[in-house]
């Protein structure tokens, strides 16, 4: 949703896969995966570079989008060879690898956040897009 005049950032976790933009986002998978191996994922992220009625975000127009990497459910650790990056905010694609320390079903969270930054994205209703996708670890 739009909140302030802001945008949250466009999310796609396929590269012609659908764009996802929100708390709500886009969703990918299932993908296999194995115990210990590291698992590649793309990640495709854009903003509009406006940071409107965000006190907090003043004069922070075109700043990159954050993203941060989660596991959001399973049953084992999950290790991610970076757990924040940032695309330029006109659009750009990150790259990071996730291993997983048991087998079993899981779900991992990327959160792309705009300038109006991490500390607004849990009570302001914008701006950030969450990505989910299922992971089936043997």
């Amino acid at each position: 949703g739009e909140a302030g005049g802001n945008t949250p950032p466009v999310l796609k976790l396929d590269e012609n896969g659908p764009e996802g933009w929100g708390p709500l986002g886009v969703a990918a998978g299932p993908l296999g995966a194995t115990v210990g191996a590291p698992l590649t994922l793309s990640i495709w992220a854009a903003d509009d570079g406006r940071a409107w009625g965000s006190i907090g975000s003043a004069g922070k127009q075109g700043v990159p989008v954050t993203l941060t990497y989660f596991k959001h459910q399973g049953p084992g650790q999950v290790t991610f060879s970076v757990p924040k990056d940032s695309v330029d905010y006109r659009g750009g694609k990150a790259t990071v690898s996730a291993t997983f320390s048991e087998p079993g079903a899981y779900i991992l969270r990327v959160r792309a956040n705009d300038a109006s930054g991490v500390a607004d994205a849990g009570h302001a209703q914008c701006c950030w897009t969450n990505g989910f996708v299922k992971v089936v670890v043997r």
